[in-house]
């Protein structure tokens, strides 16, 4: 539980990490899914992709806030988080209250 105010400083401290995440996930798998995957079963292995993506997301966000932060920020940006200029870090972790 938590207020609020708790869920957008979440929200704000994890989007861009699990939308990195959501595009290396859905990108790639979606140019296999058009090019390679026989029309009538493109439903089918969506799902099954969105189940291991469901699965995924869980574990990450259902850590506790200092191993699921670090763990999106690992998993979006291995190499670290790359800056903006005149802005910082793209992905900046909230201290854990």
């Amino acid at each position: 539980g938590g207020t609020v105010g708790d869920a957008g400083k979440r929200w704000r401290s994890e989007i861009v990490a699990v939308t990195v995440m959501c595009w290396k996930v859905y990108i790639p798998f979606q140019a296999f899914n058009f090019s390679l995957v026989p029309a009538h079963l493109r439903i089918a292995s969506l799902a099954i992709c969105n189940v291991g993506w469901m699965i995924m997301l869980s574990a990450t966000t259902n850590a506790p806030p200092e191993v699921s932060q670090a763990t999106l920020a690992d998993l979006a940006f291995p190499d670290g988080a790359p800056d903006l200029p005149g802005l910082g870090p793209v992905v900046q972790l909230v201290e854990p209250a």
